[in-house]
C-alpha cells in the first residue's frame, strides 16, 4: 500500500505531460504555413501526378495493370486454364473423363518509340519501320501472324477445340505450341488493308534452318458495313517438306517420299459484327490431299456477348465445323 501514492504520481505525471505535447502541437497545427512552403508542395503533388499518370501501362482491352505488374514500363501477365472434360455411353472404354491445367507468363517492355521486346519463355523483337510497314523477328507463333479471328482465335476465352482456333487445313510445323525462328513482314498500303508475308523454319529446333521453310502470305481487308467491324482475311502458305517424325501426320506414313514432297494451300478466315452483342464468323480452307489427312475445312459459328444483360465480358460462343478426309488417307 505505500507504493500507492508513488503509483499516482506517475500517472498524473503521464497525464500531465501527455496534455503539454498535445497543447504545443495545437499550436503548431495553428500556425499559418508561408506561401512560398504551400506553393512548393503544390509542385511536388503535381509533378507526382505527372509521373504517375506517365507509367500507367494498360493492357488491349485498356484496363490499368497493377503496379507490380507495370514497373518501370514493363508488362508482366499470365493466365491459368483449368479445363475437364469426359464422355458417357461409351462401351468400350472405362474412361469417364480427364482434366488439364496450364499456365504461361508474358513479360513486355517497350523498345524506343516503336518497338516493343516480349518474353513468353521465348523472345521476339518488333519494330515499326514507318508508320504503316511493321517488322518481327525472333522465335515467333505464326499463329499470331497468320488466320486471325476475332470469334474463333483463342483456346482459353472462346473455344476449346483446336478447329475452332486455327485452320486444321494449314500444315503450320514449328514446335508443338506453333513456335519457330522466322521472320515476318506486315505492310498496310491504306488504313482498311494490311499485307503480311512470313518465312519460318519447318520443325523449331533451330537445325538445318529454312531446309524445308514454312512460308505463308495474307492479305486483310477492314471494312465497316452499317459502321459494323468486320475483318476478310485470304492466305496462301507452301511448305517445302518435313522431317521423318512428322510422317505420322501425313496421308500415308509408311510413304518415306512424303518427307520431301512439297505441301501448299488457301484458306480464308472473316469475322463481322451483326449488332453491338453478336457477331459471326467463317473460316475454311483446303490442301494436298496427296499429302494431308484431311484436304478440307469448313467452320463457323455466332459469338453473343451480354451487352443486353449489363455484362458486356460475358460471351457464348456456338461453333460448327467439319474436316474431310483426303483419298490417298482414306485409302
Amino acid at each position: 500500500m505505500r507504493e500507492l501514492p508513488f503509483v499516482l504520481l506517475a500517472v498524473l505525471f503521464l497525464f500531465w505531460s501527455q496534455a503539454v505535447q498535445a497543447a504545443e502541437e495545437k499550436k503548431d497545427i495553428k500556425k499559418p504555413a508561408g506561401n512560398s512552403e504551400l506553393e512548393d508542395l503544390k509542385r511536388r503533388v503535381e509533378y507526382l501526378e505527372k509521373w504517375l499518370k506517365g507509367t500507367e501501362v494498360v493492357d488491349e482491352l485498356g484496363h490499368k495493370y497493377h503496379p507490380i505488374h507495370s514497373i518501370y514500363g514493363l508488362k508482366i501477365g499470365g493466365g491459368l486454364t483449368m479445363t475437364a472434360q469426359g464422355v458417357s455411353h461409351h462401351k468400350n472404354t472405362n474412361q469417364k473423363g480427364a482434366g488439364a491445367l496450364s499456365a504461361d507468363i508474358a513479360i513486355e517492355s517497350p523498345v524506343g518509340e516503336d518497338g516493343r521486346a516480349v518474353a513468353v519463355f521465348d523472345f521476339q523483337r518488333e519494330h515499326n519501320i514507318a508508320s504503316n510497314l511493321t517488322f518481327s523477328i525472333g522465335q515467333l507463333d505464326m499463329t499470331g501472324y497468320f488466320d486471325a479471328n476475332e470469334f474463333a482465335n483463342n483456346e482459353r476465352a472462346q473455344f476449346l477445340a483446336n478447329l475452332f482456333v486455327t485452320n486444321p487445313t494449314i500444315e503450320f510445323g514449328g514446335s508443338a505450341d506453333f513456335y519457330s525462328p522466322g521472320i515476318r513482314l506486315t505492310y498496310g498500303p491504306f488504313e482498311a488493308m494490311d499485307i503480311t508475308i512470313g518465312a519460318f523454319e519447318d520443325n523449331g529446333d533451330y537445325v538445318d534452318m529454312f531446309e524445308k521453310p514454312f512460308l505463308m502470305g495474307e492479305i486483310d481487308f477492314k471494312i465497316e458495313p452499317s459502321g459494323r467491324k468486320g475483318n476478310y482475311r485470304a492466305y496462301y502458305w507452301n511448305k517445302q517438306g518435313r522431317d521423318a517424325a512428322a510422317l505420322t501426320n501425313t496421308a500415308n506414313p509408311d510413304d518415306t517420299s512424303l518427307e520431301e514432297t512439297e505441301n501448299k494451300g488457301v484458306g480464308l478466315s472473316i469475322d463481322q459484327e451483326i449488332s453491338d452483342s453478336i457477331g459471326i464468323w467463317l473460316r475454311a480452307g483446303v490442301q494436298r490431299k496427296k499429302v494431308a489427312q484431311f484436304d478440307r475445312f469448313a467452320g463457323g459459328g455466332i459469338n453473343i456477348t451480354g451487352n443486353a444483360f449489363s455484362r458486356p465480358n460475358d460471351v457464348i460462343g456456338l461453333g460448327y465445323g467439319q474436316t474431310l478426309m483426303g483419298k490417298d488417307y482414306k485409302d
